[in-house]
């Protein structure tokens, strides 16, 4: 018995010790990075602080070189992808792939996503189509209305074209999009164009359950919270387990948890069901 123990506390020790050798790896490769950082922004002491702090906030420790060189030559990069890769650390490798992939043409299949279970989960920044011309931006930064267009649309008609950037161009030709980014009517008259049924409801729990329990999906339109700090568009998706799942084209992270009407409703401004 006491050899079982002593087994135990063994393993336990090294589980400890392996946990403790991976935290100090990571705060060295992160501090060591923000040194490297600090050489190249050289006098600029705000600058050099402002970087480290956002390569210390970074996953891991690729996201911490490509930030590094994104931050070291700005010049390469728009403001609207700068500000992205510095408050969307899942964003980072689009955002430094940027000046090499911008002008590549890729094509696009969405084939194994309309195979999903559900609706496709489609991330407007995505390299596929992130770096294609939309508003006075890209897809990557503005696109997120087409982008849920297109997750809604790819699950209820299952065809393989309207994918994100498909979408972008039939709104931007249509004037569903402006200066301020994409217009509501993008949601209502624009789906209906597509084919789909599109209406606007209430902020309302039962309506928005209820046809959530059928596989209705809802797009919102959202404002300052856990989506966004301006404005944003999301899919709600399905339900699991009692709660919401969410299909927040910016962010993985969002779309992997589940959500309560509760979170979620003093964000929501507007919102379209489709079938």
């Amino acid at each position: 018995m006491n050899k079982k123990k002593s087994v135990r506390r063994r393993k336990c020790r090294i589980k400890y010790f392996i946990k403790i050798l991976f935290m100090i790896i990571m705060i060295v490769t992160v501090c060591y990075a923000a040194d490297k950082i600090i050489n190249m922004n050289g006098d600029d002491k705000e600058a050099a602080e402002e970087i480290r702090n956002l390569v210390v906030s970074s996953r891991n420790a690729k996201q911490s070189e490509q930030l590094a060189y994104i931050m070291k030559n700005k010049d390469n990069y728009t403001t609207d992808l700068i500000e992205l890769a510095k408050r969307n650390s899942e964003a980072i490798k689009f955002v430094y792939d940027y000046p090499e992939n911008k002008d590549n043409k890729i094509d696009i299949s969405i084939d194994k996503d309309i195979d999903c279970n559900g609706v496709p989960l489609f991330m407007q920044w995505d390299e596929r189509w992130g770096y294609d011309k939309y508003g006075d931006g890209i897809i990557g930064t503005n696109g997120c209305g087409p982008t849920c267009l297109s997750m809604v649309a790819t699950y209820i008609l299952k065809n393989n074209y309207m994918n994100p950037e498909w979408i972008a161009d039939f709104s931007e030709e249509s004037g569903y999009v402006s200066d301020n980014g994409t217009l509501w009517a993008l949601m209502g008259s624009g789906a209906r164009k597509l084919g789909l049924e599109s209406i606007e409801i209430p902020l309302d729990e039962n309506r928005v359950y209820s046809n959530l329990e059928v596989g209705n999906p809802i797009i919102c339109s959202v404002g300052p919270g856990d989506f966004t700090t301006e404005g944003h568009f999301i899919v709600l998706a399905g339900l699991e387990d009692g709660k919401i799942i969410v299909n927040d084209p910016n962010s993985r992270k969002n779309s992997k948890k589940r959500w309560t009407f509760d979170e979620i409703k003093g964000q929501i401004k507007n919102l379209w069901v489709f079938r």
